[in-house]
């Protein structure tokens, strides 16, 4: 699980950084398929997405931190899984506030 848990910090640090280069930015260019959005304001539209970005990369750190924890799959497996459950809901909620 050694591998496991690595693989998930690179991944959760790749997340970050990208959020933290959209917050910094604001460019929706960024984006992939922003042309697609329909953003009224597009500075708003970046930080809200910036945001659920770190929002997501908590899943695969609380993995990795579980996966250090314990030895077994099933343990980090479900915490990746509950963790993009709560993450998609956390991000649904944050991109539907104004």
């Amino acid at each position: 699980m050694e591998g496991y848990a690595v693989l998930m910090f690179c991944f959760a640090g790749c997340l970050f950084i990208y959020a933290g280069i959209l917050a910094k930015s604001k460019n929706p260019k960024l984006i992939p398929r922003h042309d697609v959005a329909e953003m009224k304001d597009k500075k708003l539209y970046t930080e809200k997405v910036a945001k659920a970005t770190a929002l997501a990369a908590l899943a695969p750190l609380a993995s990795a931190l579980v996966a250090r924890i314990t030895d077994a799959a099933l343990p980090s497996l479900l915490a990746l899984a509950g963790g993009f459950a709560l993450t998609l809901w956390l991000g649904t909620r944050l991109a539907n506030r104004r």
